[in-house]
């Protein structure tokens, strides 16, 4: 039996979303494929299991995050000029000493934070050992899996709130992405630890996270929402523009309409400028079923789409798409001779 589909979702959802976006980037390469290969062993493991709690411990001791999210972090640093995957060398991953030094100044503070939380005595306990363990001369490997076998991870879980300032960053990093969605649950979130503290003068770790399940329970449907319009507009686009540019006189040369011969590209071709305003027709019919009826252009969802350069079409492409869309219908045989000469001037496998 395995993972109820809702349980698999809002697990690996996330890991989900960063693969989407890094694709809808256009970055490949060995790092990217490594993402997609890790995601698809967590999902191969939530069909195996059946129990959460034991997916989750598996995920977390196994090495999938981290097998996920070091390759996710070589994909960025490429994005941004380091060492990455796009220059073929992998990006430097601090040393074990450094990653151990880490661990052990967040569980330090962490016991720093359980003095004075009431019922706190068996967590401070656990990470008085896991300091312990950490401090004794082990090597990084060596300290997780001593964490792991002496159950100190699970002694631990529920005991200790979130440090504000990590809620902050998490808040931070959502704005850096465009997602207000996303980002109205965090404020939400840092709202209700902030009026815990004000109250008992500390952060109960039960208590909030009460808070937080019911903070993401209240804002699951605007995310739900904002993901369903946001993962449709960018196919929108791409019927619109493949309809055009399928009436130019280089479509034959471009990537998306070439076949493995020159029958098949024309059969490519043909099939673009007679199904896709079909296509389109009903894509926009069920945006509209669910998002409303305004124009996909006028949605802010684009608009943030855009400002996190999740849209791979240039904004002359973009406006190129707008302009052609009340031509892109099933009543329509061709789009007017000023719109193709204007996608003749990008040439074949331009964005």
């Amino acid at each position: 039996m395995a993972i109820d589909p809702a349980m698999r979702t809002a697990m690996l959802g996330t890991f989900a979303d960063l693969l989407a976006g890094a694709r809808a980037q256009g970055l490949q390469g060995p790092d990217i494929d490594e993402m997609a290969a890790a995601l698809a062993a967590m999902d191969a493991l939530a069909v195996q299991l059946s129990d959460v709690g034991q997916f989750s411990a598996t995920l977390a001791s196994d090495g999938y995050y981290t097998r996920f999210t070091d390759a996710y972090t070589r994909a960025m640093l490429a994005t941004a000029g380091g060492m990455g995957s796009a220059t073929g060398t992998p990006a430097a991953i601090p040393p074990d000493r450094e990653l151990l030094a880490k661990a052990l100044a967040a569980y330090e503070m962490s016991l720093d934070q359980l003095r004075g939380v009431p019922d706190s005595a068996d967590a401070a306990a656990a990470v008085t050992r896991i300091v312990e363990i950490g401090r004794s001369g082990v090597s990084y490997p060596a300290f997780l899996q001593q964490v792991e076998e002496e159950s100190l991870g699970e002694a631990l879980s529920g005991s200790v709130a979130p440090r504000r300032d990590q809620l902050v960053a998490d808040r931070d990093l959502l704005a850096s992405l465009v997602d207000p969605a996303r980002q109205a649950q965090a404020e939400a979130t840092i709202a209700a630890y902030d009026a815990l503290a004000a109250h008992t003068g500390h952060v109960d770790p039960f208590a909030f996270e009460l808070q937080r399940f019911e903070i993401a329970w209240r804002h699951a449907p605007a995310i739900a929402l904002r993901d369903a319009i946001v993962a449709r507009l960018p196919r929108m686009i791409d019927l619109v523009l493949d309809w055009l540019d399928a009436h130019t006189s280089w479509a034959a040369r471009d990537d998306r309409f070439q076949g493995a011969s020159d029958a098949q590209t024309r059969e490519n071709i043909e099939r673009a400028r007679e199904c896709n305003p079909g296509f389109y027709e009903v894509r926009r019919a069920q945006l509209a079923a669910f998002g409303g009826p305004a124009l996909w252009w006028h949605r802010p969802e684009l608009a943030e789409e855009r400002a996190g350069r999740r849209i791979s079409w240039t904004d002359a492409r973009l406006a190129l798409a707008i302009e052609a869309v009340p031509y892109c219908t099933p009543e329509t045989p061709e789009p007017p001779a000023d719109l193709v000469a204007r996608a003749e001037a990008f040439g074949p496998n331009s964005f």
